[in-house]
């Protein structure tokens, strides 16, 4: 099984649905963040917001200033000691 090919398959689809299912039943919004290592090794990050989409609201606006912590925590979780150090990660916006 491939992680990185499920990952680009499936993360949208399934976070999109999760987002407007908590809307729908719970009256949430919600913005998510992923994280992942391609095949050559490279850690990939996506900011999913799906908030213009549902309940007629916009995108949260400051989503890009969580993506230094973000970039510490892959770097620590994927045990990439360059990634913490400052390497950019790669930010995919999907909305």
């Amino acid at each position: 099984m491939s992680f990185n090919r499920n990952a680009k398959k499936y993360s949208l689809k399934y976070m999109q649905n999760f987002v407007e299912e908590m809307w729908q039943y719970c009256g949430m919004r919600t913005i998510s963040l992923a994280g992942w290592k391609n095949e050559e090794g490279t850690i990939q990050a996506c900011s999913m917001d799906f908030n213009n989409d549902i309940g007629g609201s916009h995108m949260f606006d400051n989503i890009h200033t969580i993506s230094a912590s973000w970039r510490e925590y892959l770097g620590n979780a994927y045990e990439n000691p360059d990634t913490v150090a400052g390497e950019e990660v790669q930010n995919i916006m999907a909305n």
